[in-house]
């Protein structure tokens, strides 16, 4: 076992600072373990029965794609009523926690939650599910305006643990890195193909000093934005499950009425309350 690596901060200015400056930040101790159990046992819940809609045929396609990638988005859960209790437990426990405080920060106090590009996901490192490649979230979220992504994990994970974790460029990077940026067909076993970013490019491009690779507790985060490249960092003899939570918003004002992300749910600071809006 290596020395585990403990990059991060608690320190809300300077993760927004960072963020500004290189696009990412690792923020620590963003859910605390009470809230970590509580939303862990809701994600099982669901998945379960996510995996019972699609063994009964009940998933729609892209559902079904998503997932076989290991994922299920805010939107979908938005159908079912155990979805609406834990996306509502899942935001008021977020808008309490030091990363909205660096969304207020980075976008005022009217903040929009992408419910399309909000999600659970889950990993793991054999092969029963595909690790996500070098990407950019650019691929799907677009570039006309700051998009922040507040991926928080529910296990510990990273190259020193027993769970996979996550690998990002700690470099601002403003252009899509794919070498060709259509779109290809999307079936179950090449869910990744329309966002991957080729290796060989990334090393060429990206030298090795700003790639962070940490490792983090349950309830830690990794602030970035769209232009961050990043993926799944798993290893040979790491077998243990890792869920994740990802929370991805922008400035209210920011987005137009017609976006393709134009399912939101708003959420408007008052001091201390904040009130959600669909």
């Amino acid at each position: 076992m290596t020395e585990r690596a403990r990059e991060g901060t608690n320190d809300v200015e300077a993760a927004a600072e960072q963020i500004g400056r290189l696009g990412s930040a690792v923020l620590r101790r963003v859910f605390d373990a009470t809230v970590v159990q509580s939303l862990r046992g809701m994600t099982a819940d669901l998945f379960a029965a996510w995996e019972a809609r699609r063994d009964q045929g009940a998933l729609e396609a892209m559902e079904a794609q998503h997932l076989a990638g290991g994922t299920i988005v805010f939107r979908s859960l938005l159908g079912t009523r155990p979805g609406q209790v834990f996306i509502m437990a899942a935001l008021q426990e977020f808008v309490h926690s030091q990363a909205f405080d660096v969304y207020r920060r980075l976008f005022g106090d009217d903040i929009a939650f992408l419910l399309d590009v909000c999600q659970m996901r889950r990993q793991d490192a054999a092969d029963t599910g595909p690790h996500v490649p070098y990407h950019q979230d650019l691929s799907f979220v677009g570039t006309g305006f700051r998009i922040l992504n507040s991926w928080i994990t529910l296990d510990i994970c990273g190259p020193a643990t027993a769970a996979p974790g996550l690998e990002f460029a700690a470099a601002r990077v403003i252009e899509d890195l794919r070498p060709s940026p259509a779109t290809p067909p999307v079936t179950a076993d090449r869910y990744f193909d329309r966002i991957e970013i080729d290796p060989s490019a990334l090393r060429q491009r990206l030298p090795e000093s700003v790639w962070q690779r940490p490792d983090l507790d349950a309830g830690d985060a990794i602030l970035f934005d769209q232009f961050t490249v990043h993926r799944t960092l798993a290893g040979p003899d790491q077998g243990a499950r890792r869920t994740s939570l990802e929370f991805r918003a922008c400035q209210a004002a920011a987005l137009p009425a017609d976006h393709a992300l134009a399912s939101r749910l708003l959420a408007r600071c008052d001091g201390t309350a904040v009130a959600f809006s669909l």
